[in-house]
């Protein structure tokens, strides 16, 4: 008998596996483009020969685009909120532009050379969303463009003739982003918004109680990602002229951004959805002990008292003439009727779903109590 109990209690705990953890999930891709740098530049005059000097001016940017995707989760059951990025779903784009004018001045007049625009990218891919413990964590570009030609040029001021020709070369050291944290609220205004919890490691299981949960409604977050910008970027001009058939050069010009460290980054907000679970039905329960439908057991059919044989009915079984016993059913009457689950004395029941394998398992036990004495 013990090993059929064993067996019954393994083949009920089974079922009891059967039931899934409430979860709902929403993209959560954030996307911000700025611009760390926008600016103008002037050379100064740069001597050649014969009192003949160029001079540049520039407009210059830097354009990043930063795009991750990927989805927030949440477990109803465990109350915890996972952010996940999609392999390779991260993006970074880096737009580096001069608009630039020369002009050359000689002790005979100025020419004006003509005005040029030089757009390069700096692209990069990587997983989101780059929070602490990401290992691709700060993320970053290099590059190392040129030289190229910008033009050449031959002109004269009066008597003086020169051919200018200048080339162009991109140095960027390093553009770098990290992000720091995503900040969750339960309004869309971060000054008047409360905070629901802060999300600050990359793939983390955060404990969080949703806003406004409603069972069978939806539960909404605004998520706000931060981060952290660092980039050193150089325009390098070369210049190459002759004067009069007097070659000078090459004359290097540094056209040098401003250097990032630690800008601040935020993203704009974005929205996240999750549908809370319906409510059980009236007078359901669940849990690790079982369910239940609330139903009072049905009483014996014999009448208030369980000793009655007043309406002189039996089970079926003949009593064994010599002992009384009311024997296992082998000699005749068919199989017995199932065990009410009131009587089972585990002090447990089952829900209508799990009735028929509960049944299964008492035509289980019965089978192995027949060997058993046979």
């Amino acid at each position: 008998m013990k090993k059929i109990a064993l067996l019954v209690g393994v083949l009920t705990a089974l079922v009891g596996t059967e039931a899934h953890a409430e979860t709902d999930s929403d993209n959560f891709n954030p996307q911000h483009t700025f611009r760390p740098n926008e600016f103008p530049w002037e050379s100064g005059p740069i001597n050649l020969i014969f009192g003949v000097s160029v001079n540049l001016t520039a407009a210059a940017y830097h354009e990043v685009d930063l795009e991750m995707l990927g989805q927030g989760e949440y477990d109803f059951d465990a109350q915890t909120l996972t952010f996940t990025g999609d392999a390779d779903g991260g993006t970074m784009e880096n737009a580096l532009g001069v608009e630039i004018g020369v002009v050359v001045d000689s002790p005979l007049g100025m020419f004006d050379v003509g005005i040029y625009n030089i757009e390069e990218t700096a692209d990069g891919t990587f997983s989101p969303y780059l929070l602490p413990g990401d290992t691709e964590r700060p993320f970053g570009v290099d590059e190392a463009i040129g030289p190229n030609d910008l033009f050449e040029t031959a002109f004269s001021i009066l008597s003086i003739d020169i051919t200018l020709d200048i080339d162009w070369q991109l140095n960027i050291p390093g553009i770098e982003y990290q992000s720091t944290r995503i900040l969750l609220t339960d309004g869309e205004d971060s000054v008047i918004a409360n905070e629901v919890g802060v999300y600050d490691a990359e793939d983390d299981a955060l404990d969080l109680i949703l806003p406004d949960v409603v069972p069978g409604e939806t539960s909404t977050m605004y998520a706000t990602l931060e981060g952290e910008f660092d980039a050193e970027v150089a325009f390098i001009f070369i210049i190459n002229a002759t004067v009069n058939e007097v070659p000078v050069g090459p004359i290097e010009v540094p056209l040098d951004y401003p250097v990032n460290e630690g800008i601040p980054v935020e993203f704009p907000v974005e929205v996240i959805n999750f549908d809370v679970p319906e409510a059980p039905e009236p007078g359901t329960t669940t849990g690790d002990e079982g369910s239940s439908t609330g139903d009072e057991p049905a009483g014996d059919s014999s009448g208030d008292d369980s000793d009655s044989d007043s309406d002189g009915t039996t089970t079926g079984i003949d009593p064994d003439p010599t002992t009384g016993d009311m024997g296992d059913g082998s000699s005749g009457g068919g199989l017995p009727a199932a065990p009410d689950p009131s009587d089972s004395g585990c002090g447990c029941t089952t829900s209508n779903e799990g009735g028929g394998f509960a049944w299964v398992l008492g035509l289980f036990g019965l089978t192995m109590l027949r060997r058993r004495r046979d």
